[in-house]
């Protein structure tokens, strides 16, 4: 199973689309959930330039825009606020004109023309969008006792099936319309949240259209009862990252894909920050193995966000001197990029001793640039103590700067007894305050 949890519904499927890939291509219950945040334009662009740069395959499949897939689920074109109570109304009667001219294009129907024309045991066509409305706002009135919690649900089958997703003797393909079962919306404190099910969901072709719909029209049935929208559920029980599915869908395609998508994130990206970090890790990993005695180095390795150090110190000289000596601050000049990455060689130095920040702080080692550019470590004499009770030695540092974070790598000979107190004791000396 997977279970990814993201702010925005873009970075929501970076990381569903990432853990699916890593996954080998396909996962049973991915579950996949957001705040009802707007969306970051810049991903589904990535995405849109993706599929119809694809070369043409034997094998026909839908090439629809992000947008397209959005609408089969709701049209936000036609859902006009300003109309209040009646926008949905009116946005149903606009949605069906335009289908009746569209339906080539969807032989077998949309989720939207299910959600307010469903064909009723009368034959007439039951509005389940406005039906649901309603509720929320008798919910939402103070007016009215009608506070339950869980009387919201929008089906997708028929319901004379019982919500079976195979039509007996008639769909035989399982990857057959529709693959959204079922949308249930639950109201907690006034917030709404919604979840939907889909019995298989293709990850590049459909899901971040899919997520962009559900959430356009959590935001509309919210704007029409006057309620918070909250977050949004899908569980895939079988999530295909489309591995193979079509000509220019191998695996080093869509992982570039996925480096693309993230590429356009913000830097504070909690979801950039992961992947960064990730292929830090596996970078680090990879040189320590290559280059690295694990018996003979110490090695620590730290990354800061540079937008959030200058966010948490700016201005505040006092936070300034509890972390940096006054040769550090006289050396960055007030760079916070460089000062994030002095604040990285510092934890990445303390993590090398062993100790973290217990029993020492960020005074306790002091960067300094030499003349020839390169940074050099200096130690306090409690931190020089420290390491050489580890045997630890000759400390050097590398500091770099990719993508909005500064990081750095530190590491220290080990070595043993007498040698490496009198080393450590060398480090210490002519330590800056």
């Amino acid at each position: 199973m997977i279970w990814i949890n993201r702010r925005t519904l873009s970075e929501a499927w970076i990381d569903t689309f990432g853990a699916v890939l890593d996954a080998g291509g396909s996962a049973v219950n991915a579950i996949t959930r957001w705040n009802a945040d707007d969306e970051i334009p810049a991903v589904g662009n990535v995405l849109d330039d993706f599929i119809t740069s694809r070369p043409e395959s034997s094998k026909p499949w839908p090439r629809w825009p992000v947008e397209t897939v959005a609408n089969t689920i709701f049209a936000a074109e036609l859902y006009e606020e300003e109309l209040g109570i009646r926008a949905l109304e009116e946005f149903s009667d606009l949605y069906l004109e335009g289908f009746e001219i569209a339906r080539r294009a969807s032989p077998s129907g949309e989720y939207c023309h299910r959600m307010v024309a469903w064909p009723s045991p009368d034959g007439a066509p039951f509005n389940q969008l406005v039906e649901v409305a309603s509720k929320l706002r008798r919910y939402a009135d103070p007016d009215h006792s009608y506070h339950y919690s869980s009387d919201y649900e929008i089906a997708l089958e028929d319901p004379v099936l019982g919500l079976r997703t195979q039509l007996p003797g008639s769909n035989r393909d399982p990857y057959g319309f529709p693959c959204l079962s079922h949308i249930s919306l639950t109201v907690q404190e006034g917030t709404v949240h919604i979840t939907a099910l889909y019995r298989n969901q293709h990850l590049i072709k459909k899901a971040y259209g899919n997520y962009l719909g559900l959430a356009r029209l959590g935001r509309a049935l919210c704007h029409h009862s006057g309620l918070e929208f909250g977050t949004v559920t899908v569980v895939a029980t079988h999530a295909d990252a489309e591995v193979h599915a079509a000509k220019g869908f191998g695996l080093n395609e869509l992982r570039k894909l996925r480096h693309h998508a993230v590429a356009a994130l913000p830097t504070f990206s909690p979801c950039r920050r992961t992947l960064t970090a990730s292929r830090l890790a596996a970078a680090t990993a990879a040189a320590a193995g290559r280059t690295i005695d694990p018996t003979a180095t110490a090695v620590g390795v730290d990354a800061v966000s540079i937008a959030d150090f200058e966010a948490d110190v700016l201005g505040d000289r006092f936070v300034l001197e509890t972390i940096f000596a006054e040769s550090e601050l006289a050396d960055c000049d007030d760079d916070y990029e460089r000062l994030a990455a002095r604040f990285a060689a510092k934890e990445a130095v303390l993590k090398a001793i062993g100790t973290g920040i217990r029993g020492l702080d960020m005074l306790d080692v002091v960067i300094h640039t030499a003349d020839d550019g390169q940074p050099t470590t200096r130690l306090s004499e409690a931190a020089a103590d420290l390491a050489a009770r580890s045997g630890l030695c000759n400390f050097e540092c590398s500091l770099t700067h990719e993508e909005g974070f500064a990081i750095a790598v530190a590491t220290a000979s080990r070595s043993a007894g007498r040698d490496a107190r009198l080393d450590a004791a060398t480090a210490a000396t002519g330590m800056s305050t």
